[in-house]
């Protein structure tokens, strides 16, 4: 329909087309998404990667570097960073000082 044959209409009949108009742009948007959305699923697979990954919206986050580890077990490692495990805070209640659990 073009703006000629608009003008005819009334502005109830231009009120319900609008609406109508609203719905079906709603409808092919998400309809694009989704069809975009796969296509990049798919590209992101054949190249190795989850898509999920790619998109979150987050990085993944470096493994922060351990700065102290367990005096009779090197495999229990801490980084400084968040609650302390309990190995530290048995340590240190013990007398001991955290420098003696440096790396």
């Amino acid at each position: 329909m073009n703006k000629s044959e608009m003008l005819k209409l009334s502005y109830a009949e231009l009120q319900r087309m609008k609406i109508e108009l609203e719905e079906v742009i709603s409808q092919k948007h998400l309809e694009e998404r989704e069809k975009v959305r796969e296509e990049l699923e798919t590209r992101a697979r054949e190249l190795g990667f989850d898509a999920s990954d790619l998109f979150s919206g987050q990085r993944p986050k470096a493994k922060a570097k351990a700065k102290y580890a367990h005096p009779e077990n090197a495999t229990k490692t801490w980084s400084g960073k968040g609650r302390q495990p309990f190995w530290i805070k048995e340590h240190l209640n013990g007398g001991g000082k955290l420098e003696d659990l440096e790396l």
